[in-house]
């Protein structure tokens, strides 16, 4: 399953060249809702039971995540290398055991505080390996330093996503969150698409970026989230999160043999301080 979700970066950044960010999206959770309408029929009367704050939770998770932070994602590709993007969002557990500590009160010892400034640290060098967050001096745009923005605005809404859907999944089950965080994110970017016009240049898309579009929605979405899913219950946490950073690395690899994007030395050695960090800091804190 991580494999797969490493595949989709080369076909989401030649389609990000020419096509809006919020299109791509659009496009790609309108496959996926088709696939699986069966769900959102099979899951109606859970549906109906739901209350408001869990009403709420859900557009949470259709808007915040499938939404805007896919959108914040994708048009990152095109203003830095995507394997910064895809590193730098594994991050995201490291925010949400921090915030979840600061929120419930908990104490951490010295060495994850030690671990979360080395992870933060290694996440800044491999974004400027310079050490400068710009190009040159006296530069007014930076594309890298607004990519940056654009990766850590998706971490921040799929952090959020993640808390509200672990409250939401006590109530209801898996498939039907899946089915309504789709079909609420693909009315979401409906609307989004017509206000902003670019729905109209659904006609301009190319046989090509059809395919690439398929291969986005159903390699790396709905096939990869139903092996995730269905073997991540029969399969040790310690395991699955090890496993879950072929995600990363398949992608570093992917990029560099598709995309002729590699990382500098300094970049990669940022990297296996990220991914071990994290990885340790995942085997003491439960999540």
């Amino acid at each position: 399953a991580a494999l797969l979700r490493a595949t989709d970066a080369p076909f989401r950044t030649m389609l990000a060249i020419n096509l809006d960010s919020s299109l791509i999206v659009l496009i790609e959770h309108l496959i996926n809702l088709v696939i699986i309408i069966p769900l959102l029929v099979m899951g109606w009367k859970e549906i109906k039971n739901l209350h408001r704050k869990d009403r709420g939770a859900l557009l949470f998770i259709g808007i915040g995540w499938s939404a805007l932070a896919s959108m914040a994602f994708t048009y990152s590709f095109t203003l830095v290398n995507p394997s910064i993007a895809i590193i730098l969002q594994k991050l995201q557990p490291l925010l949400v055991i921090w915030l979840s500590g600061f929120i419930l009160l908990e104490k951490f010892t010295r060495k994850f505080r030690v671990g979360a400034w080395v992870c933060l640290g290694a996440g800044y060098f491999l974004s400027f390996p310079t050490g400068l967050p710009y190009l040159y001096d006296g530069e007014q745009y930076n594309p890298q330093f607004l990519g940056i923005v654009c990766i850590l605005a998706s971490v921040v809404l799929r952090w959020g996503s993640t808390v509200l859907g672990k409250f939401v999944l006590s109530k209801t089950s898996f498939p039907t969150i899946t089915a309504l965080r789709f079909a609420i994110a693909s009315i979401f970017l409906l609307i989004l698409n017509t206000w902003t016009g670019t729905i109209g240049h659904i006609t301009s898309v190319t046989p090509h970026q059809r395919w690439y579009l398929v291969i986005i929605a159903l390699v790396s979405g709905s096939l990869s989230l139903l092996l995730y899913y269905k073997w991540l219950q029969k399969t040790p946490a310690s395991v699955a999160t090890f496993a879950e950073y072929g995600f990363p690395v398949g992608a570093v690899v992917i990029n560099y043999f598709a995309l002729w994007q590699g990382l500098s030395r300094l970049q990669i050695a940022m990297m296996v301080v990220i991914l071990v960090a994290i990885y340790g800091m995942q085997r003491k804190v439960q999540i």
